[in-house]
Parts: structure tokens; sequence; C-alpha cells
């Protein structure tokens, strides 16, 4: 591997003033200058990161920790949001996930430690309010996906409430007014934001939303959680006056009623319309037609995250909100007239 000092062998020189050169400080004559570049080509030296961080209070490594499985589709997707707006900084990412070990949160963060990280973004891969501090200095500390308990910090969250708005206002601009909810858990962090949103555009029209067609489509503690929205479906849609239309609280609930209005001989979207939450392609666009849906913006929290930490803490808005997206496809359509 090319040296530093042998480029100074060969020119004449100390590795001090090869190494200030290359840096682009004038130490040296033209002529010197331009000896040390060319033999510093000709041999491919590469300069040592380590060494330049060394000489800096801080490295230009952001540390990315996430509470979340690092292959799911969304953690991809906020993982390239960090990643691309670190590149666009000349920052580097050194990334780490956890998913139930308690230990590993511990030893990311001493890694991120030795390198001297400017900051650390912590995500999570479903909306949540922590209360669990950090080995990390508030002002380098950017929460993606989450939101700290008592609201201290910086955070990067969606708008789920516009989310719930985006999903109610599609259905009743084709023409909707007997809308069924079949929605996550109560317990998620998500679910009273969304339906919040939904209400406030069925207010906006004088649509009511009626307890008994407003049903939750999972069950149990978040750890053994289990889906029933099949079974809630199938109620919902056998009763003599059924929804037009179902707003579900994310794209496997929305298969889940797909499938039970299948069995029930009804056709999407001409005997009922269907729209989801978060565009997980697998079902969104595996399903035919396809599912029209709310895509949770995980690339636009990863890139602010990062973009906040580089920017540190002056100045900066405690809890930024991120718009989410209607993406509309084949699911929805106006109701059948009688």
């Amino acid at each position: 591997m090319a040296k530093l000092s042998d480029i100074a062998e060969e020119v004449g020189v100390s590795n001090k003033t090869v190494s200030l050169t290359l840096r682009g400080i004038k130490c040296a004559s033209p002529e010197i200058s331009r000896q040390i570049h060319a033999v510093s080509d000709r041999i491919g030296y590469v300069p040592s990161q380590a060494a330049r961080d060394m000489r800096k209070s801080h490295s230009d490594f952001i540390g990315l920790l996430g509470n979340m499985v690092a292959t799911t589709p969304h953690t991809v997707e906020l993982i390239r949001g960090a990643q691309d707006e670190a590149l666009a900084w000349s920052r580097r990412l050194l990334i780490g996930t956890i998913d139930k070990d308690s230990d590993a949160e511990r030893e990311f963060l001493t890694m991120f430690k030795a390198h001297r990280v400017s900051g650390v973004v912590y995500a999570t891969l479903s909306r949540q309010r922590i209360s669990h501090k950090f080995e990390v200095p508030t002002e380098n500390l950017v929460l993606a996906n989450c939101g700290f308990a008592d609201g201290s910090g910086r955070s990067i969250l969606p708008d789920d409430e516009g989310g719930g708005q985006l999903q109610a206002a599609h259905l009743v601009g084709l023409g909707h007014r007997h809308i069924g909810v079949i929605s996550l858990a109560a317990s998620a962090n998500a679910t009273n934001l969304r339906l919040s949103g939904i209400r406030s555009v069925f207010a906006e029209h004088g649509i009511e939303l009626e307890s008994r067609f407003m049903k939750e489509g999972i069950e149990g503690p978040a750890e053994t959680e289990s889906y029933i929205a099949f079974e809630i479906a199938k109620e919902m849609l056998t009763a003599p006056d059924r929804p037009t239309a179902i707003i579900c609280g994310n794209d496997r609930i929305a298969l889940l009623t797909f499938c039970a209005a299948a069995e029930l001989g009804l056709q999407v979207p001409s005997d009922l319309s269907l729209v989801g939450f978060d565009d997980f392609k697998t079902v969104t666009e595996g399903l035919r037609p396809e599912l029209t849906t709310v895509k949770l913006p995980y690339y636009e929290m990863g890139r602010l995250a990062v973009q906040a930490v580089i920017k540190g803490a002056t100045d900066q808005i405690l809890e930024q909100v991120v718009p989410c997206e209607l993406v509309e496809r084949g699911s929805c359509g106006p109701p059948k007239l009688n």
C-alpha cells in the first residue's frame, strides 16, 4: 500500500510538507507541489481518514441507531434517506440496528463514541414515545419516527393525522358517505392521530362515524398482537347496511379486508372501496386491483434527521412533522348506485 513517506522520499521533502500540500495548504514551491501531486497520483496514495479525524474535535461520521429489524422495507427507506443526506454533506453513516437486544444499544453507542461521531439519529419502525435516556448529549441527538415522552429533544415525525385526512378525503371525494374504519390497535401511538384526521374530514362533510363500523383490526399487546381484521371485515360486510368503503389502519389490514370481501363475493372497487396505510409494496402492488394507500415518509424522515444533526441544535424546531402522501391505485371507486 502506498504511503505518505514514499512520496516524501521520492520528491526529497519531509512528510509534513507532503501532508500539508495534499491537504491544499501552500507550503512549498509550485514545482515541488506539482511533483508531490504527480507522485501521489502515480502510486495511488490514499490519505488516512482516521488520521484526518484525529486532528478534529469530531469525525465526519454520523451514527444511526435503529430500534427495528434492518431488512424490513420501511427501515431500508429510512436508512437510504439518511445515507443520501449524509453523502450530500460529505459525511459518512455508521449504522447499528437493535431488535429486543438490550446490550446492543450500549455496544453501538460505545462504537459511535470510539469513532467520535458528530451526532446520533435514533429511529424506530413504528411511531412511539420513548422515556429512556441515551448516553448522548441532547444537542447531538435527533429522533426519527419517535419522540421523547416528556417532549424534550429534537424529533422528526410523520403527519399521521394528515394521513388519516388523506384517506377520508379521497373516499369522500369519490362520493362515499357510508364508510367503515378498521384501525390499528388503540394502544398504537398513530391510531388516535389518524382517527382524528378521519373524523375531521367526516365532520366537514356531515358524515357520522358509527361505532359499529369503527373497529380495531388488531388485538393483544404489541409483542404478541394478532390480526383479527378478517373477522371484523366479514362482520361489517354482512351487515344489512354495510359500508361502501373501508379505511384500513395499515396495508395488512387492507389485505385481510380484501380477502373477506372476496370470500363474500364482493368485488373491489365496484362493490367495496379500500384504502390502506404504509405503502407496503408487497401488498399494495401485489393485490389486483392494486391498493390505494397512504405512504409514510420514511425516506424523508431519515433525510431530515441527518440534516438536523448536521445543522445542530441552534434554531431547530423541536418536533418536525413530515407530510404523508396518498398513492392512488385501483382499489377505490365511486359507490355503486342502488
